[in-house]
């Protein structure tokens, strides 16, 4: 949308294609035995934040293939982290959780990507169904989902998620190593306003806390706030 705006004021070359060629993740994810099976993850790409290592050929080649994932660290800095370092509860080690109530973390920011095909499974429906229900109810915004059923990969409008991180990463997928999780949903008027309407916001704090702590234990500590 933005890119057609730029286009429409006569601020951008349509035919602009960025250079990622350096873009590359501050840290490595994977990649895993579960990215190769289709029925294993639906709606993102997991190779989004590696592509110009993947796809390096056909990008050499001039094809436009552009990241889904951002990868980088992060730095958060909550009151309630200092608040809890006041009273106790939490304890700077420098490296994870310095003595400012900074904390140090991994982030991940995701775009949506979906397998037409895994999600037509999932939802007991045919793959042409899917396709058809959601043409239909986009008011006809995708042709493509009816008049190219071989691409099989579908960006939906539906706004990503980010994964905070604290800990080694390489910890998250070993079953054997304390994980501490939250799924948030994204509420700015709690998360970001503090208005007392919900709860979000100590949720998502208490959740942090107990992601530092586990982190400083030697395990691994993940939100993802969508």
């Amino acid at each position: 949308i933005y890119t057609g705006l730029a286009v429409a004021a006569g601020k951008l070359n349509p035919d602009y294609v960025p250079n990622l060629k350096l873009t590359k993740p501050v840290f490595n994810i994977g990649p895993h035995k579960s990215w190769s099976d289709p029925k294993k993850i639906a709606s993102i790409d997991p190779f989004g934040h590696i592509v110009t290592d993947v796809f390096a050929k056909y990008i050499n080649k001039g094809f436009d293939i552009r990241p889904t994932i951002a990868v980088t660290k992060a730095h958060i800095d909550l009151p309630e982290c200092r608040e809890a370092i006041a009273a106790g509860r939490l304890k700077p080690d420098g490296k994870i959780l310095l003595p400012s109530g900074q904390s140090i973390c991994s982030k991940a920011a995701i775009e949506p990507v979906w397998y037409l095909p895994e999600i037509a499974r999932r939802f007991g429906c045919t793959e042409a169904n899917l396709r058809q229900s959601i043409f239909r109810m986009t008011n006809g915004m995708y042709p493509e989902l009816i008049t190219r059923p071989d691409i099989k990969i579908f960006l939906p409008p539906i706004g990503g998620l980010t994964i905070y991180i604290w800990g080694d990463v390489d910890t998250i997928p070993d079953e054997d190593i304390e994980l501490t999780c939250r799924v948030h949903d994204e509420c700015n008027g709690s998360d970001v306003f503090g208005s007392d309407i919900c709860t979000c916001r100590p949720y998502l704090t208490h959740a942090i806390e107990e992601c530092i702590k586990t982190a400083q234990r030697g395990g691994g500590g993940l939100v993802i706030y969508f």
